[in-house]
């Protein structure tokens, strides 16, 4: 999923470890929940 600030983040099968602010943080989270919003509004 590409964020709007253009922040790639991708979790494929052979990702390992916790994901929440291990690979994202807090803001990351944020932006994503507002991507998600912006995807199923359409």
């Amino acid at each position: 999923m590409k964020s709007p600030k253009k922040t790639v983040f991708e979790i494929t099968p052979d990702f390992t470890g916790p994901i929440l602010f291990d690979f994202m943080g807090a803001a990351d989270v944020i932006d994503l929940l507002q991507s998600v919003e912006v995807y199923l509004s359409r």
